[in-house]
């Protein structure tokens, strides 16, 4: 199981308000160096857009194995996202799917990547993704 450790929403906006608000940042000797500018109540268009990012988990149950290979997918946003909506892209052409919790069906062997959008009715998005290995099928004896 891969866990994706970026940092939560209210992390960014910590380090954001550091950067926006007038805050001294110190290099590597120590040396106290301007923030960058800010505006009261005016954010950049990047600062904006970090703020409005879902911080998002997922993982794969088993993430490897021969063909054909069932893989549980679940997700989770680690922000308040109102009403949640989830759509997977399994990375081997098939239909995408939504919802939060979902099971897929690996049928040829490769490597893979499942990706998963969050997005919510506040206009907040976020995006993560599991690696998942298909091996060839075991031979029968």
């Amino acid at each position: 199981m891969r866990v994706n450790t970026t940092p939560t929403r209210a992390a960014m906006a910590i380090v954001l308000c550091v950067c926006v608000c007038g805050g001294a940042a110190w290099s590597q000797d120590s040396q106290a160096t301007p923030a960058p500018q800010y505006t009261p109540g005016h954010l950049t268009e990047e600062q904006e857009a970090l703020l409005k990012t879902l911080v998002v988990l997922s993982s794969a149950d088993p993430n490897d194995g021969p063909a054909p290979l069932t893989v549980q997918f679940s997700t989770e946003s680690l922000d308040e996202a109102v009403h949640p909506k989830y759509v997977w892209n399994f990375g081997d052409g098939s239909k995408e799917m939504r919802g939060q919790n979902v099971t897929h069906t690996y049928k040829k062997p490769g490597e893979y990547k499942a990706i998963v959008r969050v997005t919510d009715d506040d206009g907040n998005a976020g995006t993560d993704d599991v690696a998942v290995t298909v091996r060839r099928p075991e031979k029968k004896e």
